[in-house]
């Protein structure tokens, strides 16, 4: 990979601030979303309160951390590598939540022999988990990295649509 100067890179560079502002409201607009909609069919008096306990918990567990932890050096790598198109910063979004989930799925399970189940079904068995429990990690793998994708597009949106390729004096 040719990796080019600052001033060679053949396409738009965002400027800081607009990465900065995309670093921050991505997660946000997504865990928003995905918070809200998430309390859909709950009785409305409780409806909003449950709705901000999980937009808090996202935002603190599930959209800063992994942000901050795999997006920020992921942007690093790429900013001079790859066009920010929205179908990279997508792809790139969809690896920056993909990953920590995937970690988190294949580690080992707490020692111990404990089941754990939901409607009659079993996940985890004497601390194993099942084949129903391993399709229920493969849903929410594909449901993180669908986040994760989204998250990449609005990154997109925040810092590199519009941009306009400055040509050097």
């Amino acid at each position: 990979m040719k990796a080019y100067p600052s001033d060679a890179i053949p396409w738009p560079v965002p400027p800081l601030w607009r990465v900065a502002l995309a670093f921050i409201v991505a997660p946000l607009v997504v865990a928003v979303a995905f918070a809200f909609s998430a309390q859909a069919g709950t009785e409305p008096e409780a409806w909003l309160q449950r709705a901000i306990n999980t937009l808090l918990l996202i935002l603190m567990f599930g959209a800063y951390p992994p942000t901050l932890l795999v997006g920020v050096p992921v942007y690093v790598f790429l900013r001079r590598r790859a066009r920010p198109t929205a179908f990279n910063c997508a792809l790139a979004g969809l690896f920056v939540a993909g990953l920590p989930t995937l970690v988190l799925a294949l580690l080992p399970s707490p020692a111990g022999s404990y089941s754990y189940g939901q409607n009659m079904q079993a996940f985890i068995v004497n601390g194993q988990r099942t084949a129903l429990g391993w399709l229920s990690e493969l849903e929410h793998f594909g449901v993180m990295c669908a986040l994760g994708a989204v998250t990449g597009l609005v990154f997109w949106l925040v810092a590199v649509a519009g941009t306009r390729r400055v040509p050097a004096a």
